[in-house]
Order: structure tokens, then C-alpha cells, then sequence
């Protein structure tokens, strides 16, 4: 049975036992739940970076995917509450796919990494046999810091709330409104089929990140393979605390609702850039809501880190264990959809 997005937790743990020599200028080393790495410079500053495949989704199209793979590394990133400052893309390309598909997708990746301050420093680029969609190489986002400047989800405190922006489901609302656009608008209605396409736009977490950096955040973890249960587990693994979360107060707008429902994923546990968590003090919560919701962003409180030192461990209000993600439905929901022809051509 073909598998698809993040490997099991089994084979991740291999290849975290297998990182080559290790060096006394690793902060921040590889590991679940750590959006990003951190290097120690010069005892003074640091160097933060994180990598991310990059994709062309034909149905979304090559401009808006751009905006999706840049704003996925930065999404990673800005959970640091820095902004990334260097790029290195890495194009491994298929043999089919035209020039000006191309050319439109790296315009637009250049383009959105001048609007947020990015400069593209390296990288490679081919044609490859063996290459296919929608994956087509990967990137690398970094920056530097002072040493004290940055937060990771490790810094998560006991006792501290447990925000979500958004929503659940964001990134596969968005993409199965785009990509299948003839069959979602017959079963969702013209009205909700609208608000889902627009959801394309709600992706990124780059902007709440910021703001909530400097508005009382602990730590931050976005939502992507694997939902908001994924990135609950991920986040109770970094921090090495057990999170307590209210199921309900997860929010799952209705036309999300509908459209998991039509291609039977659990909006819990499906594909969700977009939906950023916040660790705060309990005091601090109210504030950075508000602060939030000046900017048009909902938030909504999902829970509170645990006293009990349990990695990976997160509970429901009624004392259930939450079993962890092995495999995002989005992937094999998204591929039977394409095998059927339910494509907006």
C-alpha cells in the first residue's frame, strides 16, 4: 500500500539517530515538533534555518503555488518570532513540465521573497527523469538572531493557554475548493464554495507569528501534515509536557465541515497551514486575542500545557488520550480525487 507525506514516527527516530558528527554549535538540533534548527555563531547570535519541500500543484496553478511552498518555509520559520532573511532553492524538475510554467513559478517565488525582506542566495536547477508533481525540490529559509531573541517550542511553560488561529483544515479547505472546483461548487453551493476558494489566502501563519512574538508568546508550532492533532502531539513532544485540549473548542468552520466530510477526511487530522498554535501566560491570553482580532485574525483557546512531564501526550477534556497521526488523509483523499476526474477542467 503506497504511503504518502511524513514517514512514521518509527523511521523519523532512525534518522534522528543518524545525523553525522555532532557539533557544540547545535542550539536547536533536528527533532519532532521543532519547526526550525538554531546554530550558535559567535556566542552572541544565532543562526536560524529550516527546510520544506516546494510544490507545483497544477490545479492551483503555478503562481498561487509559489505563494503556498514560500509561505509554508516561512510559516516554519517565523515560529521563531524572526523573519527569514536568506533563500537557497533547489528546482529538480520534471522533464515535462513547460518553460513558462516555470518561469512563472520562480517570478512569483522571487516576488513574494522581495515583499517579505528574502534574499536568494544559492541554490540548483535540472530536469530530471524520475522527477514528477507535485513536489519539484525543495528550499531552505535562514536568518540570524541574537542568542535570546528567538523562541522555539521548547520554551512552552506549564500552566501556559493553548491558542489556535484560523481554525482547522485551512490548507485542505483551500486546495480541494481550487483543484476540484466543478465538483465541490455542485455539492457545497455557490456561497460556501466562494468563502473556500478565498481560503487559499489564509495559508500562512507569517503574520500572526510576528505579532504574536511580541505580544506574550511562549512558543508557537504551525499546523500542517497531520492537522491540529498532528501539531498538538508534535508541540506536547518538543516541550516535553502533556497538553490538555477541548476538542470543541477547536474550530471547524461549516464549509470545512462539508468539504471533509465529501472527501472523507477528518478535519482534525488533515493538511492545516495556516492554523498557527500559541503557547501564553494565562494573563497574557486575553491581550494577544485582541491583538489578533485588530489584524482580522481569529484565535480560539483549545487548552493549557500540563504540569505532567509526558512527551507526546495529549488529552481531551474528559481524560481520553488523543492517538497520534501516522498518515495525514489529505494525501490519499487528494489522489483518489485526481484517479476519479474530478478536476475543475
Amino acid at each position: 500500500m503506497e504511503k504518502y507525506g511524513k514517514v512514521s514516527g518509527s523511521l523519523f527516530r532512525t534518522i534522528l539517530r543518524n545525523l553525522g558528527k555532532k557539533k557544540a554549535s547545535m542550539v536547536i538540533p533536528p527533532g519532532i515538533g521543532l519547526d526550525n534548527g538554531v546554530l550558535s555563531v559567535d556566542g552572541k547570535r544565532v543562526l536560524i534555518y529550516t527546510t520544506d519541500p516546494i510544490s507545483l500543484i497544477p490545479l492551483v496553478g503555478a503562481e498561487k503555488s509559489a505563494w503556498l511552498s514560500l509561505h509554508h518555509l516561512a510559516s516554519d520559520f517565523t515560529t521563531s518570532g524572526i523573519m527569514p532573511q536568506y533563500a537557497i532553492m533547489n528546482y529538480n524538475l520534471p522533464p515535462f513540465l513547460a518553460d513558462d510554467q516555470i518561469e512563472r513559478f520562480v517570478r512569483s517565488i522571487s516576488q513574494e521573497c522581495k515583499r517579505l525582506g528574502i534574499a536568494i542566495v544559492g541554490g540548483h536547477t535540472g530536469r530530471y527523469p524520475g522527477c514528477d508533481l507535485t513536489i519539484i525540490g525543495s528550499a531552505t529559509l535562514f536568518g540570524f538572531a541574537d542568542k535570546d531573541a528567538y523562541l522555539t517550542p521548547k520554551n512552552a511553560k506549564v500552566d501556559d493557554a493553548i491558542l489556535l488561529t484560523k481554525g482547522a483544515a485551512i490548507e485542505s479547505t483551500a486546495i480541494f475548493a481550487s483543484s476540484f472546483q466543478n465538483y465541490v461548487k455542485e455539492k457545497l453551493g455557490k456561497r460556501l464554495w466562494r468563502k473556500a476558494i478565498d481560503y487559499i489566502q489564509l495559508c500562512s501563519t507569517v503574520k500572526e507569528a510576528i505579532l504574536a512574538s511580541k505580544n506574550g508568546a511562549t512558543s508557537m508550532h504551525d499546523a500542517t501534515e497531520g492537522g491540529v492533532i498532528g501539531a498538538l502531539y508534535e508541540l506536547s513532544v518538543a516541550c516535553g509536557r502533556r497538553l490538555r485540549v477541548d476538542l470543541q473548542g477547536i474550530h471547524i468552520p461549516e464549509e470545512t465541515k462539508q468539504i471533509c466530510s465529501m472527501f472523507g477526511i477528518d478535519p482534525l487530522r488533515s493538511l492545516s497551514g495556516g492554523s498557527l498554535l500559541i503557547t501564553c501566560r494565562e494573563d497574557d491570553a486575553d491581550k494577544l486575542q485582541e491583538k489578533l482580532k485588530q489584524q482580522g485574525i481569529k484565535s480560539f483557546r483549545v487548552g493549557k500545557v500540563s504540569a505532567d512531564k509526558a512527551r507526546g501526550s495529549v488529552i481531551d477534556k474528559d481524560g481520553r488520550k488523543l492517538v497520534a497521526v501516522t498518515e495525514d488523509p489529505y494525501w490519499s483523499a487528494y489522489s483518489e480525487a485526481i484517479k476519479s476526474g474530478w478536476t475543475k477542467f
